[in-house]
């Protein structure tokens, strides 16, 4: 029984990869792209490190063994720039890409599920109420599930983190916490705007699967006559286009999804970007007081936070 529950899973996925294989291919090289853009951030940070303090760090050599030698600081800082913006188009790709595959993935499911469905024994109907069905057409619970594990308990602990972690930002450096805590409220109205307009999408696609759901049920409970009358192949048809519809929905909510996830990170860094110019100016300035591992600490601070500070969002 389970060795052909996984040899049915495998042909179910095999046959979808097929099929999609375009956005799964896309998915997975943009994901790829991403996170090695993620992983060469530091070594814009080392490479900072080598310019602006002449540390020679190791990072930095590692930068310039891949991207080559840079010394002029108005260069780095228009190359990291450009870099932070080619990050950004690529995570949107990965979030968008990866979205859609969910979707497209569940559009066949649910189509499928229905057809079997509909051309199931009677007997089996008769065994057990059509109501235990009906769950595995719906997945609205799945957001109560997160209201309270991510909606309070995450969010409450993350504004502690964030709380103790800007205090000893302005311990460490006064002028560059002010930078970081100006761009705060600009995203939170850029969060506020985006959500007003995914909010509405959402609003659609919970309405759209609650009359698929309807349909669905109003269907398993007149199974029979459904039957006696052979509308099984009508009746499928009429719940594709219902899926289609919520499919295409699902597509324009995934497009925001993904452009508000590669944003967020863009801006921060951004910021950071900022920061970083900051404290090169105050570096460079007669009888600066700035502390060199000071600033190294609160850099790496910085980058800590805002994983913390895009889950708020």
């Amino acid at each position: 029984k389970y060795l052909y529950i996984m040899l049915k899973t495998l042909d179910v996925l095999r046959s979808f990869a097929v099929k999609k294989k375009g956005i799964i291919t896309g998915a997975f090289v943009f994901g790829v792209l991403s996170t090695g853009c993620s992983v060469i951030i530091p070594l814009f940070i080392g490479q900072f490190y080598n310019i602006a303090l002449h540390s020679g760090s190791a990072r930095g050599r590692i930068f310039e063994s891949v991207f080559g030698h840079i010394e002029n600081i108005q260069t780095f800082f228009a190359f990291f720039a450009g870099f932070l913006s080619i990050r950004f188009v690529f995570n949107f790709f990965e979030k968008y890409f990866a979205g859609i595959t969910g979707e497209a993935f569940s559009n066949d499911l649910r189509k499928e599920l229905f057809h079997k469905q509909l051309h199931t024994e009677l007997s089996t109907f008769e065994s057990r109420d059509s109501g235990a069905y009906l769950l595995r057409y719906s997945g609205d619970l799945k957001a109560t599930q997160d209201y309270l594990t991510k909606g309070i308990i995450q969010f409450l602990y993350d504004c502690v983190f964030m709380v103790a972690a800007c205090i000893l930002l302005l311990l460490l450096n006064r002028e560059l916490t002010i930078v970081l805590l100006c761009t705060l409220p600009v995203l939170f109205v850029i969060n506020k705007l985006m959500n007003k307009k995914i909010r509405t999408i959402t609003r659609t696609r919970r309405n759209i699967r609650s009359r698929n759901l309807a349909f669905v049920a109003a269907r398993l409970k007149a199974i029979q006559t459904v039957k006696l009358f052979n509308r099984e192949s009508i009746e499928s048809e009429k719940y594709n286009k219902r899926s289609e519809v919520l499919y295409a929905e699902g597509k324009k909510y995934y497009f925001l999804y993904a452009f508000m996830q590669a944003l967020y990170p863009y801006l921060l860094y951004v910021a950071l970007l900022v920061m970083l110019w900051v404290a090169y100016n105050s570096f460079n300035e007669a009888g600066s007081g700035v502390d060199g591992s000071s600033l190294i600490t609160f850099i790496m601070l910085v980058m800590s936070i805002i994983p913390v500070y895009r889950r708020l969002l």
